[in-house]
């Protein structure tokens, strides 16, 4: 087991690695920014190091060589990467190779073929399963144009190297084309993204399907519970669930041979996530794999018990899985929400500032997984990201209602954040029937739930009334010209009485 790790990231995930290094009896050291002088995580670790004099990722988080550096001369033998950041550079994991330093995540090869995304779908392919269509290197606008003329609208995007929903453009007609191509570039650039950009076919109202796992050197493969990750904004999830409702038995059976496959085709070590999408006739095409910690291992945890963060240090040690290879059934259902400083009414644009005060809820199947406390200062140079709700109930309706019970009970104060929005989504006709597709998004209704409206109480229990009478005559009969389900405003703010303020009338 290694003595030391240097943590080389900032907010929720550094704060969970210190967590589960200390379970472990492992001492810790991490890294900061000048802009993260006050960030929780350097007030928990056993040591903090500043690097880099900027405020910005540059200087200090995907600064390499001055995390090596930072790593030898702390006496650390690991280096965590976390998730974002240098989590999927193989130029981190060759350096740490090169500095006979640990690096609790793939080796080096591994990951230069699982971190760029076109390699992987070459390797995917390769063994004979489905890949989403569309890899060519787009160079300049011309050969865009020819490609996207091939797939046929819509397409996306790519960066070949980007992560965490990051660099992706979607593009439905050639006039938004070279416009697109100009921007992405810019971005990418700004952002020191050094990959290429693909091109790849966008599939309408699909569902996001990711599969976590855990691989030993040993050979001996975990894949946990399938993860619906379709609910997103800007191609980045906001809430997630497991299982799903979407997978019949023996797709879900299916899948899991296939994320087994893939990660034997890589011949892969450690944590990470397998994504795939599903269209509406049941058709599974691998998206991409995630070679570092899942995002969402939160969800993973409550719902098998198993810590992916704690089994990916002993494995990074040489450690065997100590439990079942194969697939970990579900214990309940789970889901998860991103507790993100942004407004959503304004496109869920991120708001840093002063956190005035930040409560976060507790009790039976709650867990709460924060980078943030009472008068800390949001930077405005990193994710916006400050908090992650992870609820599990015996069966998806009892999920929905704790996580509900958990949003009534959270305060933010000094920052807006997507938690009215959650509030409204958890009342949703749409959202209870499972219906939520990566698309949703893009449609009016989606719109509707970002808008937050103070009800008074009085009017609310009116509504409520009416629509638990509206309900009780929708069993006896049908009424003509009603689409049953629809957003309508008496039957959002009923429900969301219900659940918000926990009353049933």
């Amino acid at each position: 087991m290694y003595e030391k790790i240097l943590i080389a990231n900032r907010g929720e995930i550094a704060a969970g690695i210190l967590k589960s290094c200390r379970s472990l009896g492992i001492k810790t050291a991490c890294v900061y920014s000048e802009a993260d002088w006050d960030a929780l995580h350097i007030k928990i670790a056993d040591e903090a190091y500043c690097i880099g004099r900027g405020s910005g990722s540059k200087a200090s988080y995907i600064n390499i060589s001055e995390i090596i550096d930072t790593a030898l001369a702390s006496g650390a033998d690991a280096i965590h990467p976390g998730w974002g950041f240098l989590a999927e550079n193989h130029l981190l994991a060759r350096a740490c190779e090169d500095a006979g330093i640990g690096f609790i995540g793939p080796d080096s090869t591994t990951l230069e073929k699982a971190g760029r995304k076109i390699l992987a779908k070459e390797l995917v392919e390769s063994i004979g399963l489905p890949v989403v269509p569309g890899r060519a290197v787009i160079n300049d606008v011309e050969t865009l144009l020819s490609e996207a003329e091939k797939l046929g609208y819509p397409v996306l995007l790519k960066a070949d190297t980007g992560k965490g929903g990051r660099f992706i453009v979607r593009l439905d007609s050639d006039q938004a084309a070279a416009d697109a191509f100009r921007r992405l570039n810019r971005e990418m650039t700004i952002a020191g993204e050094t990959g290429g950009i693909f091109i790849e076919k966008y599939l309408e109202n699909a569902y996001h399907i990711e599969f976590p796992l855990l691989a030993d050197e040993q050979g001996n493969i975990v894949v946990f519970p399938e993860m619906n990750c379709s609910l997103q904004r800007r191609f980045q999830k906001l809430l997630v669930e497991s299982p799903t409702t979407v997978l019949e038995p023996s797709l879900r059976d299916s899948m899991v041979e296939m994320t087994i496959s893939i990660a034997r085709a890589f011949d892969y070590r450690g944590a990470a996530g397998v994504e795939y999408l599903v269209d509406t006739d049941g058709n599974v095409y691998f998206l991409e794999i995630n070679p570092r910690l899942p995002v969402e291992r939160g969800v993973a945890e409550v719902l098998t018990g198993v810590d992916m963060l704690e089994e990916q240090i002993r494995i990074s040690c040489g450690e065997a899985l100590e439990f079942n290879t194969g697939y970990l059934t579900a214990r309940g259902w789970a889901m998860e929400c991103r507790i993100n400083a942004e407004d959503p009414e304004n496109n869920f644009t991120p708001v840093p500032g002063n956190v005035v005060e930040f409560s976060p809820p507790g009790g039976t199947g709650i867990r709460v997984d924060a980078g943030v406390y009472s008068g800390y200062e949001i930077p405005i140079y990193y994710d916006s990201c400050i908090a992650k709700v992870i609820v599990n109930g015996r069966s998806r309706e009892n999920a929905i209602r704790r996580m509900a019970s958990a949003l009534r009970q959270f305060t933010v104060r000094g920052v807006s954040t997507t938690i009215p929005f959650f509030k409204n989504l958890l009342c949703n006709e749409y959202f209870l029937d499972g219906q939520v597709t990566t698309d949703f998004s893009q449609h009016e209704l989606f719109l509707s739930l970002c808008k937050v409206r103070d009800i008074p109480d009085e009017v609310a229990a009116i509504l409520a009334a009416l629509d638990i009478h509206v309900r009780h005559t929708k069993a006896k009969r049908s009424v003509s010209g009603f689409k049953w389900g629809s957003p309508g405003p008496v039957w959002g703010v009923a429900s969301r009485l219900n659940l918000m303020n926990g009353r049933n009338l």
